[in-house]
């Protein structure tokens, strides 16, 4: 008999996520690995559809704060949230529903684009 599991929130919300390839995201690389981890998982939770969801979440918005998950202890997890909220990368703030993160800007992730495709066409000589 198969199994009918549900789908995550980013499984099934689909869309795109844009990764920005900038200096900022391989100094974050080389620097603090698990706080990119935890931007992507920002990034890929995050609610893209205008308006707010029944869970409260706006667009650009994310729950985190399961951060065993994706492989993180209580200490890392905390340590790659104060990495983020310095660095400004991120925005963090706790509910009585949970925590919930904002990426800041695009300099990591474009979470809220529309198309997901690149807004240049490459030129035949790429």
């Amino acid at each position: 008999m198969i199994e009918n599991k549900p789908k995550t929130a980013a499984v099934q919300a689909g869309g795109f996520v844009k990764m920005m390839r900038t200096p900022d995201i391989l100094e974050l690389l080389e620097t603090s690995p698990l706080a990119l981890v935890l931007a992507a998982v920002i990034a890929l939770r995050a609610r893209f559809r205008p308006g707010v969801s029944l869970k409260g979440l706006h667009p650009g918005e994310a729950f985190i704060g399961d951060h065993e998950k994706y492989g993180m202890t209580r200490q890392q997890y905390r340590t790659a949230i104060a990495f983020l909220k310095k660095h400004g990368f991120a925005t963090i703030k706790s509910t009585t529903k949970g925590t919930i993160a904002t990426l800041i800007g695009t300099r990591l992730f474009d979470v809220l684009s529309e198309s997901g495709q690149p807004t240049e066409q490459p030129t035949a000589n790429h």
